[in-house]
């Protein structure tokens, strides 16, 4: 009945866990009643001050600085994915006087440039960790970014909280970012990642920022050096600004640390740290958290994905990958509106890429450079 870290172990509802993996939760079952009652138990968990624990359902643990916004981002995450996967805004309507009690608490909690930087970040990196006062910020522009978004949404005054993800993204970019460079942070696979996927980047600067990510892992040997927020950012970014082969291969490689080596391994579930080294003895290899993986096969490798300006699959985006390494890929999305398949197949010199669009809905495919506007039906095209 919520959404945990693992079924074996710990067994609680962590909520970068949740959010992180909010979309293959969705892609994969049809999760809308299963995340509103998870919104009741965030609702139940907020203090006095405002804050929520890093658990919830909590019996009292969990409300420390440690763990912090990162974390509690999924207040914001849940009720906006609820909303573009089932065009609902009532869970946002429910959460919003949580998420302004938890924005007055943070308000609170400002240090002189205007930002909190506590908490905990790209958990379970690799080897190179991002800083945790840059990602914190990141996601402290999320929220305020979302909670304008909700305001827009539902009829509420949400000026002040574009006001200040504004001036946020401002100090991010003159802190955080090394524009001769094109490097955020210190530079590692995350930092960029997430500017990127947050849509902090100035728009002149993506393709250098993403074109740097490329170059970082290929001099990394194409391996990942990232945790949970890179797992969440990393491929989906280097596929959106040319570079899904190099996500594939990444993804793929069977050295570790990578997905590919767990296969190699003989794991049939995920890990919950690339590599079970000693100070993780006790590490789960039944964890959800580094699975993202698999809504990117979904949105990418096959494509689908909802439009933001007409949520709840109104009009579905069919955005694959041919990727090197792949002949084929089959995927389905039982959405609110009906069945939405994309499967391709290699034919020689040719690719062909059969969808399905259900009734009273509408698709646009880009591929190729191209951009054909499907009606409902069965379609076939060749690549």
């Amino acid at each position: 009945s919520i959404p945990t870290d693992c079924p074996q172990r710990e067994k609680n509802g962590w909520t970068a866990d949740a959010h992180i993996t909010m979309d293959l939760g969705l892609l994969n079952f049809d999760g809308i009643t299963f995340y509103e009652k998870w919104l009741d138990d965030m609702i139940d968990n907020q203090n006095e001050e405002g804050r929520i624990s890093g658990i919830i359902p909590s019996s009292g643990w969990g409300y420390d600085d440690w763990i912090g916004p990162v974390w509690d981002a999924a207040m914001f995450i849940v009720p906006m994915a609820i909303y573009h996967y089932y065009g609902d805004t009532r869970s946002i309507e429910k959460l919003w006087p949580v998420c302004t009690k938890y924005l007055n608490y943070l308000a609170g909690r400002e240090d002189v440039e205007g930002t909190v930087t506590y908490g905990i970040g790209d958990w379970v990196f690799h080897k190179t960790q991002t800083p945790t006062e840059f990602t914190t910020t990141c996601y402290y522009y999320l929220d305020n970014l979302y909670m304008a978004k909700f305001a827009e949404l539902i009829g509420k005054d949400g000026s002040n909280y574009t006001k200040k993800a504004e001036e946020l993204k401002l100090l991010i970019n003159h802190k955080y970012f090394d524009t001769s460079k094109a490097i955020y942070a210190n530079g590692s696979q995350a930092a960029q990642g997430v500017a990127l996927y947050l849509g902090i980047v100035p728009k002149e600067y993506e393709q250098q920022v993403a074109d740097n990510l490329s170059t970082m892992i290929k001099a990394n040997n194409n391996l990942l050096d990232f945790g949970v927020l890179g797992s969440k950012t990393v491929l989906r970014m280097l596929s959106k600004y040319g570079y899904a082969d190099l996500a594939y291969q990444m993804a793929t490689q069977e050295e570790a640390p990578s997905w590919g080596n767990w296969i190699k391994q003989g794991f049939t579930t995920l890990a919950e740290t690339w590599i079970l080294s000693p100070e993780f003895r006790d590490a789960s290899v039944n964890h959800m958290f580094l699975g993202d993986i698999n809504a990117w096969m979904y949105n990418v490798l096959a494509g689908i994905n909802y439009d933001e300006q007409e949520p709840g699959f109104k009009h579905i985006l069919i955005q694959p990958h041919f990727v090197k390494g792949l002949d084929w890929v089959k995927a389905e999305y039982k959405s609110v509106n009906g069945i939405i398949r994309s499967e391709w197949e290699r034919k020689e010199e040719q690719v062909i890429l059969k969808v399905t669009i259900p009734v009273n809905t509408n698709a646009t495919i880009e591929c190729n450079g191209r951009k054909i506007d499907l009606g409902s039906g069965e379609h076939q095209l060749t690549f």
